[in-house]
């Protein structure tokens, strides 16, 4: 059987008009103007259709033959025992029935990885990051709040230091107590709030200090913080924030990725929206704190619903920074 076609050799991009000769021996020869090719049937990698109207056929060696001798092919493979699969996938291909289920299963397997696989993903690569590269990147976004969003605090040196002797009590004991750091700082941007860095740091503004009305409320707001160093919450949030990309290559040690990513962490941190799970883990995590050292449970609740009235928040709203969920089951579980 003897047809036309047109070939390329897979290593130009030349077009060659060929004739087409098939053996019942299972030999495809290829003779152009000015070559020959032989090929087994064996030799065929794929099958393609093009609308049903051209026959691709590719070769192992890359080179590939385009024919509209489509029943001719589909014969000769068939006889041969080749294109019953590559069949069966066109005619996949042509059901919107499969094409639609394959759109569902795609969307589904996107949605597990983004509600699952991506905060896996960046759990593993938080934890697994040196401590050097940890406090690199606190020590740099403290850096970019200090130069935009904060001041010095106004806080007397008396009451600052106070404050520190407590938090020194508060970490003593913990297991990576020389990891921790309290910092003051002033920002109208920010209003009471404090928040922790993947470094350790805990800052702190000037604004909570003076909204709180006991020592104890000051410490329960710290041990919160603590909660979110050590389960690198600032750090996962961020990365879960981020590409996919970028985490796979802070977990690679990609070192273009990691500065790009450093110089985004500090709008990550100040945009961040911890997860519920975050927050529980935090909460939970304050609480046996708190209990260990023997603060009272209800200075926490009590600092908590004070913080969403400065901010505005009801306890069916997201707190402030928008980096808590609703406070109001929060500040039950302290009571």
């Amino acid at each position: 059987m003897a047809i036309s076609g047109q070939f390329y050799d897979g290593m130009t991009s030349a077009r060659h008009a060929v004739e087409i000769k098939l053996t019942e021996s299972g030999m495809i020869a290829i003779k152009g103007a000015e070559f020959t090719r032989n090929y087994r049937v064996t030799d065929v990698a794929d099958a393609q259709r093009l609308g049903g109207r051209v026959r691709i056929l590719r070769f192992r060696d890359n080179a590939s033959l385009e024919t509209d001798a489509v029943e001719a092919i589909d014969s000769y493979l068939d006889q041969h025992s080749i294109g019953r699969t590559h069949a069966a996938l066109h005619k996949l291909e042509r059901s919107l029935k499969y094409v639609a289920m394959a759109a569902v299963f795609t969307v589904a397997i996107a949605w597990l990885f983004l509600t699952w696989g991506v905060p896996a993903i960046a759990k593993v690569a938080a934890f697994s990051l040196p401590v050097e590269t940890q406090d690199s990147l606190g020590e740099g976004t403290l850096e970019v709040f200090d130069q935009y969003f904060m001041e010095p605090s106004q806080l007397d040196e008396a009451r600052r230091q106070s404050i520190r002797i407590r938090f020194t009590d508060l970490i003593e004991g913990l297991e990576e107590q020389s990891r921790y750091r309290l910092e003051f700082r002033d920002s109208e941007d920010l209003g009471a709030n404090a928040f922790a860095l993947p470094s350790g740091t805990i800052v702190v503004t000037d604004d909570l200090v003076e909204l709180a009305e006991d020592p104890h409320e000051i410490d329960a707001v710290l041990a919160h913080e603590i909660g979110h160093v050590h389960y690198r919450h600032s750090l996962r949030g961020a990365l879960q924030s981020s590409a996919t990309a970028v985490l796979l290559a802070l977990m690679s040690g990609d070192i273009a990725s990691m500065s790009s990513f450093a110089s985004a962490l500090p709008t990550l941190i100040l945009t961040l929206s911890y997860t519920r799970d975050f927050e529980r883990e935090a909460d939970d995590y304050a609480r046996q704190l708190m209990q260990q050292k023997g603060i009272p449970l209800h200075h926490f609740a009590n600092m908590l619903r004070r913080l969403s009235e400065s901010h505005g928040v009801d306890d069916t709203e997201t707190g402030f920074l928008d980096s808590h969920p609703a406070p109001g089951e929060r500040i039950q579980s302290f009571l």
